[in-house]
């Protein structure tokens, strides 16, 4: 009645369990599936609700603290920020380079006449002189004349 040997041989010996066998080799990996196909996109939100306008502090210096001080409610309070504004004086710095020269400025508005003023006293009468330019050209050439006057000139010496 049996159809298969391994049948057979179940029948015969029961429910005989012997010790369980080793493990068998892992089996190889199989290959990777091809990725699906998007779904589709989901439907927009409802929009939120509209913010707080914005608030612009303001910055000022603290005149008796010589700090910087901030107000986020329009100036109504402040807040010390424990800056100071200025610091101490520094070292004195090197001297910069020279900078180069400026363009000539345009030429300024002529000035207002003056006013004129008061007429002097009359001179006192010479004394008579003598007439060297008379004496001199009588007796020599026009170039000697002319060189005699410039020299007497130049010198402010008497000729005769």
């Amino acid at each position: 009645d049996c159809q298969r040997p391994q049948d057979c041989r179940r029948r015969h010996l029961g429910n005989v369990k012997g010790e369980d066998g080793t493990d068998g080799a892992d089996g190889t990996d199989g290959t990777d599936g091809t990725n699906g196909t998007d779904g589709t996109d989901g439907k927009d939100g409802v929009d939120g609700k509209d913010g707080k306008d914005g608030i612009t502090p303001k910055l000022r210096i603290n005149e008796e603290t010589n700090e910087w001080e901030v107000s986020y409610d329009n100036g109504i309070s402040w807040t010390s920020l424990g800056v100071k504004a200025t610091g101490e004086k520094g070292d004195k710095g090197d001297k910069g380079d020279k900078g180069d020269t400026g363009e000539a400025g345009a030429d300024g508005a002529d000035g207002k006449n003056g006013v004129d003023g008061k007429d002097g006293e009359n001179g006192k009468d010479g004394a008579d002189g003598l007439s060297v330019a008379a004496t001199v050209i009588g007796s020599t050439s026009l170039a000697t004349n002319i060189a005699l006057i410039a020299y007497a000139l130049v010198k402010k010496k008497k000729l005769f």
